[in-house]
């Protein structure tokens, strides 16, 4: 088993009842799918987030949409996207993407 450190942001941690860290474990072979997998079920991360006037859809099925994800500082996308292994102690950082002005 290994230990994960998810930090959730804005409304993602509000989703999440406010937690700014979690500490999960999952299976040695655990992916970015995985985690997100584990954040859904236990811990009831919604597929969309009301944020004022408009919803904020974070997944559609097993697809991601309006969210940045981080492994150890760097992009997901520049990595394996969410096939992305994790390692014992990993800290995953996930942010909604949101525009304004």
């Amino acid at each position: 088993m290994i230990r994960v450190t998810v930090k959730p942001f804005f409304y993602i941690s509000d989703a999440l009842g406010q937690r700014k860290e979690i500490q999960v474990s999952l299976n040695n072979e655990a992916t970015i799918v995985d985690l997100l997998d584990l954040l859904r079920k236990l811990y009831n991360l919604p597929d969309e987030i009301r944020v004022d006037r408009y919803k904020l859809e974070l997944f559609r099925g097993d697809e991601t949409r309006s969210i940045m994800i981080l492994k150890n500082g760097k992009d997901i996308k520049s990595l394996d996207g969410l096939k992305t292994k994790l390692e014992d102690g990993s800290e995953v950082a996930i942010f909604p993407l949101v525009a304004g002005g």
